[in-house]
């Protein structure tokens, strides 16, 4: 299958969480990859395109301490996945 995008995809496995603009009730979610346009991830509950978000995500390095980072973006689309999850792209 030819790539279609103009930058690269990192495939990344991790968990994360989304909060929509209006809720402080974050949807967890589990990251598939990353690039610099954005990022695809699988979500249990629906989210709708061109809604704002934001998605929190916590590192654990070497020594055991954990970052997060927060990323705003749109939903630029969503589309039903396995066992009733949504699979959705953040740009």
């Amino acid at each position: 299958m030819e790539e279609h995008r103009s930058t690269t995809r990192y495939p990344i496995n991790g968990i994360a969480e989304v909060y929509r603009k209006k809720s402080k009730n974050p949807i967890k979610a589990i990251i598939q990859d990353v690039s610099k346009g954005g990022m695809a991830l699988h979500l249990d509950k629906v989210v709708n395109p061109e809604e704002e978000v934001t998605v929190s995500i916590k590192f654990e390095d070497h020594d055991g301490n954990v970052a997060e980072e927060r990323v705003k973006g749109k939903v630029a689309w969503k589309d039903h996945w396995e066992n009733k999850l949504y699979f959705v792209s953040i740009s």
